[in-house]
This record gives C-alpha cells, structure tokens and sequence, in this order.
C-alpha cells in the first residue's frame, strides 16, 4: 500500500503543475517516467520498448494503469485537478458507452 501512496501523491504534484496532464493518460505518464528516470538515471526515451517493460518491473516503476487510476481518484476528490471541460465530456461519453457495453 506504501507504493500505492507514493504514486498518488507523485500523481497530485504532477496535476497540480501540469495542466496537459491532467487531459491525457499519456502526458501524465511520461511525467512520471521523467521522474522514475531521474531517479534511476535512465533516458526512458532511448530505451527499447522490450527493455522499457522488463524495467518496468523490475524497478518498481507504477504501471500506466496504476498511473491512471489514481489520476481519476485525485480527479474525482479535487476538482481544480481535473481535465479541461472538452476532455470531461469525452470522458463522461465513454464512460457511458463502456457501461453499457459492459451489461453484455
């Protein structure tokens, strides 16, 4: 639960200072592998993709799904966290959509 915390509270400071990733998943996500990377001294934009998953797990680094749902929780509990008001409809819409394709 420790890593868990560790990576909502890297996830809060990154929304807090980054509004582009508080739209995308993917912004968000390569600022957390800035930050992992400084850390482990590693340019993850010169890893290979095979390299990039092995280390992934090795070293502990949260995976993007991790990333993301402690994003939609901070979203969720601090309102001036959350995306621009296009980014929140689209994600309404889909949430809708998967519900719905989730009761067949």
């Amino acid at each position: 639960m420790g890593e868990l915390r560790k990576t909502t509270d890297l996830v809060y400071d990154i929304l807090k200072e980054d509004k582009a990733a508080r739209d995308s998943d993917n912004v968000l996500y390569c600022r957390v592998l800035e930050y992992y990377g400084k850390r482990l001294n590693v340019d993850f934009s010169r890893v290979s993709v095979i390299s990039f998953f092995s280390s992934v797990k090795r070293s502990a680094i949260p995976s993007i799904e991790t990333v993301g749902r402690c994003r939609r929780k901070l979203q969720e509990e601090y309102y001036e966290l959350r995306g621009s008001d296009n980014v929140e409809r689209e994600r309404r819409a889909r949430e809708k959509d998967f519900r719905s394709y989730a009761r067949y």
